[in-house]
């Protein structure tokens, strides 16, 4: 098996900071190559060891201290560091960066704040009917490590990449891919230029050898040293978006994805379909109309503006994973006759101006809040309009009492949409756990 950790030997002293599902493929990854080597894993978790070998654990509150004592530390995406904590470390990486070192030249790395898990899955859908020899990894929840075995030189890998993943990293894969930025994971990065700086690693490592494919309002914003192809409404875009319509002006290629071309909902979606044209084409000649057949039979992933069916005469959509206010916009304009939108989650600090406006004053049907960040919707909204304007937005404890009552509010043939604009964390596990509740309570809440 290829070794990406060709320096360690059995003293190496080598920390696992995070034992969920990376983790555990880290250690699988580790173990094969060095059978008695002794490896150490910090969690905030109680870890079961029943099936570890040789292993030394700490868990609970103090899982982060004593970081300076090992050689190197591979850290997983979820897990937070003070600057003062990375500087306590001899060697601190990552899944990530070890296999983008190792394999970087067949690498197609995919980031953005949002859209970036139907790209990846897409464009993986496509170059696998091309070529089988693709395989899809990373945020999309495949652990990169778990496909090492797999890989020869002909190899493809789509590898999509949080900000969380990119944040560390000190290389950048062969080809890019920066779909949007977003105000997101405030909490964790304090200003929106931290967070689009970690976003950046995808292509601040990249040579004049390198591609970076980015949507064109984001070029004013970076400085690859890359060949860069931009997507976007303009002309001068090397890839044209104009509704429906793509065209590659420098091949002469133009298309028109209809409706019955996709299962994607939205023209956001357009964007994506011709973000993964463009990065197909770097790799393969394919015609318009075989990339409309490979695309035809994709499916939407989960809570992804995902239609899961029709209950009490009412069409009912999840959208759990919108966490910002672009992506719920995005969601109302997509779906035909919304007519209730579910509004609400984690309050995280993102400036709601801009849905609110839109709530106020384009959209003009049901609005329900759910704490924490709907109900600081309603009292910044509060603050621009008088409390009669706001009759049609609807304040509820939870979930289930917001499903509840679009039951009631909602009117016959139309649509409800949950799409929160918020993240999940504190109320669920995380925003398919949320997408999941919210499907539970629709098939069985009257």
């Amino acid at each position: 098996m290829y070794n990406v950790l060709p320096n360690v030997t059995e003293n190496t002293k080598i920390m696992l900071l995070g034992f969920s599902r990376e983790g555990q493929s880290s250690y699988r990854y580790i173990r094969k190559l060095y059978p008695d080597l002794t490896i150490y894993i910090h969690d905030i978790r109680e870890i079961d060891t029943s099936t570890l070998t040789n292993v030394v654990t700490v868990c609970g509150e103090k899982y982060l201290e004593h970081l300076e004592q090992y050689d190197m530390i591979l850290k997983s995406p979820g897990i937070v560091l003070t600057p003062q904590q990375v500087a306590s470390c001899r060697v601190l990486t990552s899944q990530t960066e070890l296999f983008i070192q190792a394999f970087g030249n067949r690498v197609i790395g995919i980031t953005g704040t949002k859209g970036k898990s139907t790209t990846s899955s897409l464009t993986y859908h496509v170059l696998n009917k091309i070529d089988p020899n693709t395989f899809l990894v990373g945020n999309i929840g495949i652990p990169c490590f778990d496909c090492i075995e797999q890989l020869n030189e002909e190899s493809l890998v789509v590898f999509e990449l949080s900000c969380h993943q990119l944040e560390f990293i000190h290389c950048s894969p062969h080809v890019g891919i920066i779909l949007n930025f977003f105000e997101e994971h405030l909490d964790h990065y304090g200003t929106y230029e931290n967070y689009k700086n970690a976003k950046k690693h995808i292509y601040e490592y990249q040579t004049k050898e390198d591609h970076l494919l980015c949507n064109e309002n984001i070029l004013a914003e970076i400085s690859p040293l890359s060949h860069v192809t931009t997507v976007g409404e303009s002309t001068t875009a090397d890839v044209c978006v104009n509704t429906r319509t793509i065209t590659v002006p420098s091949t002469h290629t133009t298309f028109t994805v209809e409706e019955q071309d996709t299962h994607l909902l939205g023209l956001h979606n357009i964007y994506n379909i011709a973000m993964v044209y463009a990065i197909v084409s770097l790799y393969h000649t394919v015609s318009a109309e075989d990339f409309l057949r490979y695309i035809s039979d994709f499916e939407p992933l989960a809570h992804r503006l995902k239609y899961i069916g029709t209950y009490s005469d009412i069409y009912f959509y999840d959208d759990s994973i919108s966490t910002a206010c672009e992506t719920t916009i995005s969601a109302l304009q997509s779906i035909p006759n919304v007519d209730t939108v579910l509004v609400g989650g984690m309050d995280r600090g993102i400036d709601y101006t801009e849905l609110e406006d839109y709530l106020l004053h384009v959209y003009t049907h049901n609005v329900i809040l759910m704490p924490d960040s709907g109900y600081r919707v309603y009292e910044e909204l509060l603050s621009k309009v008088d409390e009669s304007a706001l009759q049609r937005f609807h304040k509820v404890k939870d979930l289930e009492e917001a499903v509840s009552l679009s039951k009631k509010i909602t009117a016959k043939d139309h649509a409800c949409v949950l799409s929160p604009a918020a993240a999940s964390y504190g109320f669920f596990k995380d925003f398919a756990h949320r997408g999941d509740c919210f499907i539970g309570f629709v098939k069985n809440t009257e």
